[in-house]
């Protein structure tokens, strides 16, 4: 639990107070069938930079229509070596664009559940959530630690990347220059 309030405490010191970033940024990329690119890399870089995510992570986001209706979406995550993390986000295209922005945040949550070595995959039917071993049959999806979390935290960086970029516009617009 103080872990959580740490890294809580942490979103919340960097929405409030940073407008550059914290560490070098992770290389972000899009496949085929994303939108408004620049907003998109914009806003996942928000993420990252408020998660502690640096220039070792590799992030691609795919939008498709190959997830199931209640899977919104999903992470693929390898350590590709010491030092290289690979995150590869699956978003469902048949959610709103507001959802899948929130799925965005959501699962770059787990992406740094992952990395900070806090959420790892023993095998398919168990994960290992802070040492602990748990037994996805024995818990309910939305019950899982990891998961709890991630709905947690993603509500806070999407508000705190909305009013961020609110911020932004307004000082372009104080500034003569084209809105964002």
């Amino acid at each position: 639990m103080q872990n959580k309030v740490a890294f809580v405490s942490k979103i919340f010191i960097f929405i409030l107070f940073f407008n550059e970033p914290l560490c070098a940024s992770p290389k972000v990329s899009f496949g085929k069938g994303a939108y408004d690119v620049d907003r998109l890399s914009n806003e996942t870089l928000y993420y990252a930079r408020a998660l502690g995510l640096n220039h070792n992570v590799y992030i691609r986001i795919n939008f498709t229509l190959k997830l199931s209706e209640e899977n919104e979406a999903t992470l693929d995550y390898r350590l590709m070596n010491d030092s290289i993390h690979q995150v590869v986000i699956y978003i469902s295209k048949r959610i709103s664009r507001s959802r899948q922005l929130l799925a965005i945040a959501h699962e770059m949550i787990h992406a740094q559940q992952y990395i900070s070595k806090r959420l790892m995959k023993v095998n398919d039917k168990i994960f290992s959530w802070e040492g602990n071993n748990v037994k996805l049959s024995k818990v309910a999806y939305r019950e899982r630690p990891w998961e709890e979390e991630a709905y947690y935290l993603s509500q806070i960086l999407r508000r705190g990347y909305l009013r961020y970029s609110s911020l932004f516009v307004l000082d372009k617009k104080r500034r003569g220059k084209s809105s964002y």
